[in-house]
Formats: structure tokens, sequence, C-alpha cells
């Protein structure tokens, strides 16, 4: 199955652009990022000549349609969030849980989502939704693309917090 649309973590675009595939992912896959990746999460990135690339400048991006931006309402971000007790909601980062709420609120249909962040791929597993996600490894391998990667980018990586956000959905850890 070849990929038509994923929405990607801020982790993803940073590293996708760190070892220089950001170019490729723009032109082979329909990328949609949450607004809070795009405006605020995606800012994160610096080298030592400091700023944020022109090539990862989301904003730019998104106004010339090379990427789709999506937005989640505050019920849908409500309705998300309050799933998790506190001490899980604390370790997703806000452009994660946008994400997350998109894909719980059935907003983003047939799109994988991408993260590299064991908290979010877990929470994807906790509302239900595991087939909706895809790992980094995986998504560049679909596209004919081989890079090395750091664990956290890696299949093995993402099953391994799939199957713990499964267990913590039957435990009933992390949820309230």
């Amino acid at each position: 199955m070849m990929l038509k649309c994923v929405l990607l973590d801020a982790s993803i675009v940073i590293e996708a652009h760190k070892i220089s595939v950001w170019e490729n992912l723009i032109e082979r896959i329909e990328i949609i990022v949450s607004s809070i990746v795009a405006h605020q999460e995606s800012l994160f990135y610096s080298k030592e000549e400091g700023g944020i690339p022109e090539a990862i400048n989301l904003k730019r991006l998104i106004d010339i349609r090379k990427i789709k931006e999506i937005s989640a309402t505050q019920k849908e971000m409500s309705l998300f969030l309050n799933k998790f007790d506190r001490l899980f909601v604390t370790r997703l980062h806000e452009g994660e849980a946008e994400s997350l709420s998109l894909i719980m609120g059935d907003r983003t249909k047939d799109t994988l989502y991408c993260s590299s962040d064991a908290t979010a791929i877990q929470a994807l597993a906790m509302i239900g939704f595991l087939d909706k996600g895809v790992s980094m490894e995986t998504m560049l391998q679909q596209i004919g693309l081989q890079k090395r990667l750091q664990r956290q980018f890696n299949e093995k990586f993402f099953k391994h917090h799939l199957k713990k956000g499964r267990e913590n959905y039957i435990t009933g850890q992390g949820l309230k």
C-alpha cells in the first residue's frame, strides 16, 4: 500500500530535514500537519547557525500548498484529553494532542499518523486507532528511501509502543 496522506508530528518533520529526506517526503506523500505543529512546535528546530531552515518553514509550505494544515476544535481537544489521566496527559505535547484529537474525531479519514514519541504512539492505540499509525522507517520505505534511523524512528519501536498502548487500554492504565 502506497502512502497517500500522512499527519506528521514535529519530531518527524525535524528528523526528515536532518537526514535530508524532507524534500522527498513533501514531493512523494501528501503531508498534513496540525496547526500547533505548523505554528509552534516545528519552530524548535535550530542548528548552530540558528533559525528555521527555509526548507522546513511549514507556514510558507502551507501558503504555497506543498503541505496542508488542519486544526482541531477546542471541543475535539477536550474530548481527547479527557480520555486520559492527568499524569499521562502531561507527557503529550500539544501538537501530538491536536493531531490525535483529529484522528479520534474522524477528521483525518485515510490519513496515517507518524510520530516518534512513545506516549503519542501509545495514545493512538489507547483511543482505538492502532491501524492509523505508521513509523518513520515504514513511511520512508514505502516511498523508496532507505535511511539509517535512530531507534525512536524505527518500526520495532513504533510497534512496541502500539502494543504498550493497547495493553494500557485493556488495563485502564493512563485512562480516566
